[in-house]
């Protein structure tokens, strides 16, 4: 089901030091490129972490930004983006991330057997390790497969 949602074009590895925004932005790209999600999407991931706090910060490194279906999905689709430099939420030192899954879901329930075998995956240190080392989509591939 993950290789289903994150393709080679939602998958991306960034050399970049970047903030946290741009990095959520550049995650996004490929999903609105593709109609998957509109502009205004990307806006409501953003507030949600301003306004909640790091919610989306999971902890070793790994944070899932996502909205609500009616805040601009069109498709349900996910893209993962490997940091070589990690970013801090809301720019606090003790939230950085590495790893960013994003969710976007067309309905409350179209993205939980996804989501189910992420955290399955995450689970495992190991598997956390290898994704964060991951050299591009056909490693990552096989790592999920």
């Amino acid at each position: 089901m993950i290789t289903e949602l994150i393709t080679n074009e939602t998958f991306q590895i960034s050399e970049k030091k970047m903030g946290w925004k741009e990095a959520i932005k550049q995650l996004a790209k490929p999903l609105i490129d593709s109609k998957a999600v509109e502009e205004k999407y990307v806006d409501a991931m953003i507030s949600k972490v301003e306004e909640y706090g790091p919610f989306i910060n999971l902890g070793k490194g790994i944070a899932i930004p996502h909205a609500r279906p009616e805040d601009g999905v069109n498709r349900t689709a996910m893209g993962l983006m490997v940091l070589k430099y990690p970013i801090y939420l809301l720019d606090q030192p003790d939230q950085a991330v590495t790893v960013l899954f994003m969710i976007a879901a067309a309905d409350s329930e179209s993205h939980l057997s996804a989501l189910q075998e992420l955290t399955i995956f995450l689970r495992d240190d190991k598997n956390v390790e290898k994704l964060k080392n991951v050299s591009g989509y056909k490693e990552f591939y096989q790592l999920f497969n």
